[in-house]
């Protein structure tokens, strides 16, 4: 992604990676962020991009760690070429396939927990023409499933380093 890419959408960060595996590859955005303008219905970056859509649906991916989500699945055609891809979005209570309901979700959570929300945009493209459908919701889950097991194992880190100090406990430290 370049800068302003960066600069227009604000986001904590945008990692993007291309994952292979035999004859499959697929490019993968994911962008984290608390800032809602991070967060626009991407049908319209596809075409900014030169894509042309052909057709659109939204259906189930089953994920061993989060469970059912929501993902948008859209055919594309790139320089003369079909091209599958698919998106989901994530927020406070879980995953949408539509951003709205990814900002109001972010919303909600901060009235309701007074702190800053954040979300994060998934975001898949098949590279190889002979791509399915079924081969790309495979690795959607598999993707899902591995972020989320990371995101676990962060958060127990986190909930270890912010646990509540006693002042007795202060006291063994410090000698």
């Amino acid at each position: 992604m370049d800068a302003t890419t960066y600069s227009v959408l604000n986001p904590y960060g945008i990692v993007s990676r291309v994952f292979s595996k035999g004859k499959l590859q697929f490019d993968t955005v994911v962008i984290h962020s608390d800032n809602s303008d991070s967060f626009h219905d991407h049908r319209v970056c596809f075409q900014s991009q030169g894509s042309e859509l052909l057709d659109q649906q939204t259906k189930f991916v089953d994920t061993g760690k989060r469970g059912k989500i929501a993902v948008t699945f859209i055919k594309t055609s790139y320089n003369g070429a079909s091209r599958l891809a698919a998106y989901t979005y994530q927020g406070p209570s879980g995953f949408t396939s539509e951003p709205l309901k990814l900002i109001f979700d972010m919303f909600r959570g901060e009235l309701t927990s007074g702190k800053v929300q954040t979300g994060t945009f998934y975001r898949f493209v098949a590279l190889n023409p002979g791509s399915s459908q079924e081969d790309l919701t495979k690795f959607i889950g598999q993707f899902v499933d591995a972020c989320a097991a990371a995101s676990d194992r962060q958060m127990r880190l986190i909930r270890i380093t912010v646990t509540p100090v006693r002042i007795d406990d202060v006291k063994l430290i410090l000698g």
